[in-house]
């Protein structure tokens, strides 16, 4: 038969797929507060250890996440909290880190574009791994002293069964292994629940990363990370979203994801920096800024202070006895309406948040504790129904309602609609919980005021500093100047805009030209959240490197043409 007279066509199958081992269903491993843990079998303990742990690895499919410990305050020798949290899979890492007032949400590598990272709001973060494991990570303040945080929870996929290891301890829904060492031998063969007083610390200590693990902190191991193509095929898909009127496929798709892509309520893709020599400059802008807040922490916390609404306590904590804390916690678990509807629809809902609140409020005397723990149990309420079609097909109204909860309640300080807040006036955030007393502390500008237009677009500078907080409605107020070689300005406009914020401690100014014929552009500009008070003024210039040759001689900047 010739070719021409061809027709092709659309085979359908139906693919039945048994599930023969289901522990992984509606399980999470967690890392909450100071830091207390909980296995994907439900073995619950404490690591008041300091240093770099694994906490979850998948060895078979070259995935891993890796967590910080240090004291939560420096004035106090104990507790521990999570500072850090780094995501592997194949070449790329996605790292939180505010260790020390460091601050930087970002990939240091993305060799194989493979991680799926949601900003859902300023304060949480899930990251999807290709086999559908997802890693949430959320900023909260430890409420005793006022500083960050993170919880981590691990929600696994089938891929995770009988392949996980780590302070996750064995998925295989059996808890007696969950204990297992790094070098496979079992601190203990029945399950214990352990305490402050009583934590596996030889178990824990096992799972320290040393120096023949790779530090996922250390960019010098990026190069030797396993691809994800070692584990994974590609499989690529025919798309048939544009070419509709013939009915056939147009264009490919392929990606390494093994999973149904789950679409979650609220928030955007954070995107890896695929460009080189934007790489090299973020890396650039972090090293600088760690070098300006490590000169300056104590005028970086007093900041911190102002900006952030502290909850204020009429008298010193006093150490609770158990009966006294499991009352507190009780009580206000049960008065959260909720926290309610969640225990009365979701099966996999577990106590380890009221646990958690217990060993806190027992150690600080702190009822503050209480909405810590009510709000990370609210959060795994969301995430376990955002995983279960299921559940959302069968009770479509109380779905709507979790999925409509708003994070903290607005603190007290807004109005909770359909899962958004909004926040009164003088107030901002994702939960209303920051003051607008000022506009974020900035501590320097990306590529210290100079943007290459023959490497990058130059359509935006990017700022750093704390905070950079949803609804707060920053406004840059831009001069722009378009220069002569002489430096004298062809045209002068101002402009403004909104401030977008990338992440709590990065936001970016669009940069808007007239036009592309010109020596060089100067944008003046400085930020208002209120048009009354405002930061100090920066400077970008734009140019192109492959023609002009930048100079600074004492502050006067100039730009010359190369020989």
């Amino acid at each position: 038969m010739p070719w021409r007279n061809y027709q092709a066509l659309t085979m359908h199958a139906t693919v039945f797929i048994e599930d023969t081992n289901p522990s992984w269903k509606g399980v999470y491993c967690g890392s909450h507060t100071d830091p207390h843990m909980k296995t994907f079998d439900g073995k619950k303990y404490e690591c008041q250890l300091d240093g770099t742990f694994i906490l979850y690895r998948n060895e078979h499919f070259e995935q891993e996440v890796q967590e910080k410990h240090h004291r939560c305050h420096q004035s106090y020798s104990y507790p521990r909290c999570s500072c850090a949290v780094a995501v592997r899979s194949g070449k790329d890492v996605f790292i939180v880190d505010i260790c020390n007032s460091r601050t930087i949400i970002n990939f240091p590598s993305c060799g194989d574009k493979v991680l799926k990272v949601i900003k859902v709001n300023d304060r949480n973060y899930k990251v999807i791994l290709p086999t559908g494991t997802l890693v949430e990570i959320k900023f909260v303040s430890w409420p005793v002293h006022d500083h960050w945080q993170l919880n981590v929870d691990i929600f696994p996929s089938p891929s995770d069964v009988g392949n996980s290891s780590g302070l996750c301890g064995i998925l295989d829904g059996d808890d007696r292994n969950d204990f297992t060492r790094n070098d496979q031998w079992k601190t203990v063969d029945d399950p214990v629940l352990f305490n402050y007083n009583n934590p596996p610390n030889d178990f824990s200590n096992s799972w320290r990363v040393n120096e023949n693990e790779a530090d996922l902190f250390d960019h010098t191991v990026y190069s030797s990370l396993n691809s994800i193509s070692t584990v994974l095929d590609r499989i690529c898909l025919c798309q048939r979203n544009t070419d509709t009127e013939n009915d056939r496929p147009v264009g490919i798709e392929c990606n390494y994801g093994t999973y149904k892509d789950c679409k979650f309520r609220v928030g955007k893709q954070y995107h890896c920096i695929l460009n080189p020599e934007g790489q090299i400059r973020r890396k650039r802008d972090s090293h600088h800024m760690q070098s300006m807040i490590s000169a300056s922490t104590e005028v970086h916390e007093y900041k911190h202070h102002r900006l952030w609404k502290r909850q204020k306590r009429e008298t010193v904590p006093i150490v609770k006895t158990y009966i006294e804390a499991e009352q507190i916690c009780t009580t206000a678990f049960q008065n959260s309406q909720s926290y309610s509807t969640c225990q009365d629809y979701i099966s996999g809902l577990s106590n380890t948040s009221l646990v958690n609140c217990i060993f806190d409020v027992m150690m600080t005397g702190d009822h503050n504790f209480t909405k810590i723990h009510i709000e990370a149990a609210l959060e795994q309420c969301t995430v376990l129904v955002a995983l279960n079609t299921t559940f959302q097909q069968s009770e479509p109204d109380v779905t709507y309602i979790i999925e409509s909860f708003c994070q903290n309640n607005c603190s007290g300080h807004g109005v909770c609609n359909g899962g958004n807040c909004t926040c009164e006036q003088n107030f901002a955030g994702s939960d209303c919980s920051f003051d607008l007393l000022e506009p974020p502390n900035i501590n320097h500008i990306s590529d210290f005021g100079l943007c290459d237009k023959s490497k990058e677009t130059c359509d935006e500078i990017t700022l750093y500093g704390r905070y950079f907080v949803e609804k707060m409605n920053l406004i840059c107020y831009m001069t722009r100047k378009m220069l002569q070689m002489d430096g004298t300005p062809i045209s002068t406009a101002e402009y403004h805009s909104y401030l977008e914020e990338r992440t709590l401690f990065e936001g970016y100014c669009p940069l808007e030209y007239s036009s592309d014929d010109h020596w060089v552009t100067e944008f003046t500009f400085n930020i208002s959240n209120d048009g009354r008070r405002y930061t100090e003024n920066f400077n970008v210039y734009t140019y192109q490197s492959l023609c002009q040759e930048y100079q600074n001689n004492s502050g006067n900047i100039t730009f010359l043409f190369k020989l």
